[in-house]
């Protein structure tokens, strides 16, 4: 691996986030990338995505708030707040 540590956990946290079943294939690594980058049409910013993008965020992260939002590129404080502005709750 050419990176960091700090990287390489977000390309795999990335991976691991978009990948399309249980297990990790080559096509879902990026390893051009040296901070992963959500598509634009997976932006929190469009509000249309935000509620669906979080809560994904949150069960593939088993609820780990603070990995979800390193995986949605947002602070902890933010996923917080999206959590609460949404009525989230855990299964």
């Amino acid at each position: 691996w050419p990176g960091n540590v700090r990287e390489l956990k977000d390309i795999v946290l990335f991976a691991a986030f978009h990948a399309k079943g249980d297990t990790i294939s080559e096509a879902d690594i990026n390893f051009n990338l040296s901070e992963p980058e959500m598509p634009s049409a997976l932006s929190l910013k469009d509000p249309t995505y935000g509620k669906k993008m979080i809560l994904e965020a949150l069960n593939r992260m088993n609820w780990n708030k603070t990995n979800a939002a390193k995986l949605l590129g947002i602070s902890r404080s933010a996923i917080d707040y999206k959590i609460k502005h949404y009525g989230l709750k855990r299964d």
